[in-house]
């Protein structure tokens, strides 16, 4: 039977797609492996909080997603073309994975940010009611452009509706968001003198890459989305599974490697005020610890709820 260019550019693209997927898994095993020491060390043997529950959720969300889809692939190509409601419930599996790890490395940024601009209430509340509206528009996205996303053999995409670059741009615009405030943070601490600190500067350089890997896959699928109007279309989504899991575990983790002292001491700043400082438990929330040393010297730090 001849195929009809069509067919063979659709399998062409499942083909990219397809190696970009077990690139993308690979990707994660290594990781898992290149971590595990931390992990047993930081995560394992450490008390049940907030956030080893959401270390290990984003393990097994990130991993075992990537996985289920790899396997219904594999099995897709073994037992012909399934039905446009199979195309439509893998792509939905997907997209639900890729937010929900979204919305992790997210809620670890602002708890750093939070930690900063600790005595801000106000912003607090106002980070919390953007998160949640960036969630509540993100899924209305999602929902309002599945009925337009086009499938082609093995339920590859060949098409997305405009409206579904905004299920990467929302969370690109939030994320650009709490790195400015990160980084004007930051700049007074270098205007005040103790921008060399290796606490400061560690703190920094995390806030940094944990931004800009995110970044750049959900930028780079949402070109892909309005600009590739063909088979490899989603070539790049399955990175959107695996970066920010990588990057949310790796920010839980190197939390711990930053504050292994029990305090860091800064000097005063202008204002006569001691920047954030930040302790560290045996607890691995430790980003959300914050004192002002001078308006409550001798305070014992409590822990911030999620």
């Amino acid at each position: 039977m001849s195929l009809s260019f069509d067919d063979i550019q659709n399998l062409w693209g499942f083909r990219i797609c397809n190696s970009s997927s077990f690139g993308a898994l690979a990707f994660t095993l290594c990781d898992m492996v290149a971590s595990l020491e931390e992990e047993v060390e930081q995560i394992w043997g450490k008390p049940w909080t907030n956030l080893k529950w959401l270390y290990v959720a984003i393990r097994i969300i990130s991993f075992g997603s990537q996985m289920i889809s790899t396997g219904i692939t594999l099995r897709l190509t073994r037992e012909g073309t399934p039905t446009l409601r199979h195309c439509r419930a893998i792509a939905g599996f997907q997209g639900v994975s890729s937010v929900l790890l979204m919305m992790a490395v997210q809620t670890i940024l602002i708890l750093r940010v939070q930690a900063l601009y600790f005595e801000k209430k106000n912003l607090k509340l106002l980070l919390r009611g953007l998160f949640a509206a960036e969630i509540l528009i993100v899924l209305t996205i999602f929902a309002i452009a599945m009925p337009g996303i086009k499938f082609g053999i093995y339920c590859v995409i060949t098409s997305f509706p405009a409206t579904a670059t905004g299920f990467f741009i929302i969370p690109v615009l939030f994320e650009f968001l709490l790195f400015v405030m990160t980084m004007a943070k930051f700049y007074r601490a270098v205007r005040d003198g103790w921008g060399q600190e290796d606490f400061i500067s560690r703190f920094l350089r995390d806030g940094i890459w944990a931004f800009a890997l995110p970044f750049t896959i959900l930028t780079a699928n949402t070109f892909c989305l309005a600009l590739l109007d063909s088979a490899i279309s989603s070539v790049a989504f399955s990175w959107a599974i695996a970066i920010p899991g990588f990057a949310s575990c790796r920010l839980i983790l190197n939390m711990d490697h930053l504050l292994r002292t029990q305090r860091v001491s800064l000097p005063r700043t202008s204002e006569q005020e001691v920047m954030d400082t930040v302790f560290l438990t045996n607890d691995i929330v430790t980003a959300d610890l914050i004192t002002y040393e001078l308006r409550e010297p001798g305070r014992t730090p409590t822990q911030m709820d999620l």
